[in-house]
């Protein structure tokens, strides 16, 4: 089996042809273009197009607009019939119907708790990544990629797996817990899974119609790589540094969020790139001076974070 899987990456995926693009004033100088050609060259029909306050022109600007929404209508119909695209129910009904996979609960809803407890389901993301995944557990042969899928799926508590073979025949499967609150700060929370989860992804991964024959398999919790980030954002002058801030800070979540798994290093280049936001004059990284370097075990663990905003006139 081989130590590197390549999963599709989903997100990386150029829009499709399928979907237009939407512009109500494109649209309008169509329409007009196309219904002055109706009549000769010396109709009054001209010159009253060429009056914003005719009837005509507000008649030709409902029929765009009522065009453009019925393109925006299309397109989401057609975002909702692929995997890549689809969120919610749409993506519930892809799954199921062509790859049988159904979303994770992470969280079983209980009213009889005080205050009540709310049900917690798999993001729309971490389930079209799954079931993108799903058509690598068709194969018995025992590829990392089956192997994968089925860990992801064994448990609710689950977020990452990383599948290595350290030898023939030997298969050792790393896992992450879900993220407990803000990423930044994940101070005395645990990476990993507790041993229930263990037991439930070696049961998954053990069964007969998972594992090869000759396979001999280990699961792991993952164990924490711990790292603090502290920089200084320097904004463009006349822009509000709190705004910067936030937007910084959403992506360098979003990237540090993808990376919470067993053996993703995280890059000091992708978190200035994170927080490289349009506005940004520059950045200085404190920390990590050098990437958060893991093995295959390992998770990188932000602890806690220190990022300043300040107006610069660089």
């Amino acid at each position: 089996m081989s130590n590197v899987f390549t999963a599709i990456n989903l997100q990386g995926l150029p829009p499709p042809n399928l979907i237009k693009p939407i512009s109500p004033e494109a649209e309008l100088l169509e329409i007009r273009a196309e219904f002055a050609a109706k009549f000769p060259a010396n109709h009054p029909i001209h010159a009253a197009l060429e009056l914003e306050s005719e009837p005509v022109n507000k008649i030709l600007e409902v029929l765009a607009y009522r065009y453009s929404l019925k393109v925006a209508e299309v397109n989401r119909t057609a975002r909702s019939l692929m995997i890549a695209f689809a969120n919610g129910g749409d993506l519930d009904h892809l799954s199921a119907t062509y790859y049988r996979v159904q979303r994770k609960v992470l969280q079983a809803e209980d009213l009889t708790t005080n205050p009540p407890t709310p049900e917690i389901l798999e993001s729309d993301e971490d389930f079209r990544d799954r079931t993108a995944l799903s058509v690598e557990a068709e194969t018995k042969a025992g590829s990392a990629g089956a192997y994968l899928f089925h860990a992801l799926s064994a448990s609710a508590q689950v977020f990452k797996a990383t599948v290595h073979s350290p030898a023939p025949t030997e298969v050792d499967v790393y896992l992450s817990g879900q993220i407990n609150g803000d990423v930044l700060e994940q101070a005395n929370k645990a990476v990993g899974v507790d041993q229930s989860a263990v037991d439930d992804v070696f049961t998954a991964l053990s069964a007969d119609d998972v594992r090869p024959l000759t396979d001999l398999v280990r699961v792991h919790s993952a164990t924490a790589k711990s790292y603090q980030i502290n920089a200084v954002i320097y904004i463009k002058a006349g822009i509000s540094p709190q705004l910067i801030l936030s937007q910084g800070l959403a992506a360098l979540r979003a990237y540090l969020r993808s990376e919470f798994k067993p053996g993703r290093r995280i890059a000091t280049s992708r978190i200035i790139g994170a927080l490289d936001v349009n506005g940004v004059s520059r950045i200085e990284l404190i920390s990590p001076a050098t990437d958060v370097l893991v093995d295959v075990s390992q998770v990188a663990h932000c602890t806690s974070y220190d990022i300043k905003a300040v107006s610069s006139n660089d």
